[in-house]
């Protein structure tokens, strides 16, 4: 994975690696942050996620992982950037893109992220996800596209 550091970044120190957190704005969500420039000649992968709560009950838990999974993801190698949106303050979304299939799931079988796959079930509504290859110069995800793929796959 490619890491850079420019000014107005964010250095993180995850272990062996040190990665640079940049922002972009896109239309839809929050920021855009970028841990890793992309190849414009690869392939990634891209991921939407959806989760509704089933009541404001669930909403403290659910900040309080979120909170962690967040501060996961900022030292999760293959990750090459992440937006979240919400509609508060019971629906929440995700786009994030990854080198590969393996960098995801090291993601997800890991740490916070796998801890609230088991805490969290209960107090949600809906959830979806929907993963499809990208090229490298299709990153940063659009909102657009991640929304029409996560209400495909719901219809």
């Amino acid at each position: 994975m490619l890491c850079f550091a420019e000014a107005g970044s964010t250095v993180i120190d995850a272990g062996t690696q040190a990665m640079a957190i940049r922002k972009t704005k896109i239309d839809g969500g929050w920021a855009w942050r970028w841990y890793a420039e992309p190849d414009p000649d690869k392939r990634y992968l891209a991921m939407a996620t959806v989760i509704e709560l089933k009541s404001l009950w669930s909403l403290p838990r659910f900040e309080w992982h979120t909170r962690r999974i967040h501060s996961q993801l900022a030292s999760t190698p293959g990750l090459l950037g992440f937006s979240f949106k919400g509609k508060f303050p019971l629906l929440y979304w995700t786009l994030s893109a990854w080198e590969d299939g393996k960098a995801l799931q090291r993601f997800v079988k890991n740490g916070p992220h796998d801890t609230v796959m088991t805490a969290l079930p209960s107090g949600m509504k809906v959830f979806r996800h929907v993963h499809w290859k990208v090229a490298g110069t299709e990153v940063p995800l659009s909102w657009t596209e991640g929304l029409r793929r996560l209400d495909d796959k719901a219809a």
